[in-house]
């Protein structure tokens, strides 16, 4: 650990796993962003921050429940974090770029 009290690097179990979908031939990464009270990126592996501080940081979770017109995910919900950097890196391959709306007061 380092001073502020994040893992420096990331637990061996909870490492992305690979699991073969009998319906797919496509490897599927399986894994847990947060896990033992610390919020990882799904990404780049790293600690982002502890759960109790995640008002006080920043980066993006996306919560996707897919519905009935899905191809092959009908019933899951899947759900990620990202750090900042690699929320970053991820909008610079996109073809349009997200909307961005400058907010002038803080909460």
């Amino acid at each position: 650990m380092n001073p502020d009290g994040f893992i420096l690097e990331v637990p061996k179990e909870f490492r992305m796993r690979r699991k073969r979908r009998e319906t797919d031939d496509r490897m599927e990464n399986i894994s847990m962003s947060r896990r033992n009270g610390v919020i990882y990126c799904n990404r780049c592996g790293s600690p982002i921050c502890t759960e109790g501080e995640a008002g006080k940081s920043s980066f993006l979770t996306i919560c996707k429940e897919w519905g009935y017109f899905s191809e092959r995910k009908d019933g899951t919900v899947h759900r990620m974090d990202l750090c900042e950097s690699c929320y970053d890196a991820w909008v610079r391959t996109f073809a349009i770029a997200p909307e961005v709306e400058q907010k002038t007061e803080l909460i």
